[in-house]
């Protein structure tokens, strides 16, 4: 008589081990990317050029003049503008003029000199989103700074930087956020929307999301479907033995 093998009632140890993997893979991420992805902080609303990641670069700003950050989109929920910098030397931080332009719109502010708050200011937005913005500082002081840039090629999109007109060999990091705090989690969603800030058009905006929504799902999916596989294939190899 044939003896029928089955796996019915009975839990390979195989699926075993993959579920505990994903329970470890889940409970590791939690632990190491819990907290950046939940600490409160103010809502990034665009980043028109991202910070360097490898290579990082300088603009420096001598007294009197005025470094900019070109064909910026405004987004009219964004009210505060974000940058970063330093001053050669420790010496103190000069006082500095902002302005932030589009067709329609104007603002103009100051940073105090000693940046109480670093290079980040808040301002008035436009009405509505506004292409070819501009988000300018200008060194009122007597000492010159510097502000952080990249070259990086994937950081380079539509924003660029100049520097009395004139286009820099680097592009000034900028962010453009709304006074409002929330987490990196609750604005999963949003981050991938403004993915179209980055140059590189075959990973923007709809793409990446779609990209990023099978790698959620294929990820652990194609997993399981690789270990019933495996089971599948061992119950045929043991039913041929057994015929």
């Amino acid at each position: 008589m044939r003896r029928v093998a089955s796996t019915v009632g009975r839990i390979p140890p195989a699926l075993w081990a993959l579920t505990a993997a994903l329970v470890v893979v889940v409970a590791v991420f939690a632990r190491w990317e819990g907290p950046w992805l939940t600490r409160q902080e103010l809502a990034k609303v665009s980043t028109p050029v991202p910070p360097a990641v490898f290579n990082l670069s300088l603009v420096t700003v001598k007294p009197g003049q005025q470094a900019c950050v070109v064909n910026v989109t405004l987004p009219a929920e964004a009210d505060q503008a974000g940058l970063a910098g330093s001053v050669p030397g420790n010496r103190r931080p000069p006082e500095l003029s902002a302005l932030v332009s589009a067709p329609g719109h104007v603002w103009r502010g100051s940073i105090p000199a000693g940046w109480p708050s670093g290079l980040n200011f808040h301002y008035d937005p436009p009405a509505r989103d506004t292409r070819n913005g501009r988000v300018c500082l200008t060194n009122e002081g007597r000492v010159p700074f510097v502000l952080n840039a990249t070259n990086e090629a994937g950081a380079s999109g539509p924003a660029s930087s100049t520097l009395d007109g004139k286009a820099t060999s680097a592009d000034v990091a900028l962010e453009l956020r709304r006074n409002e705090l929330s987490s990196r989690l609750s604005r999963a969603g949003e981050m991938l929307s403004h993915a179209a800030d980055f140059s590189w058009r075959p990973l923007s905006g709809g793409v990446l999301k779609v990209l990023v929504a099978l790698v959620i799902v294929l990820v652990p999916v194609g997993g399981i479907g690789a270990v019933l596989w495996a089971m599948e294939s061992d119950r045929r190899r043991e039913d041929e033995g057994l015929g």
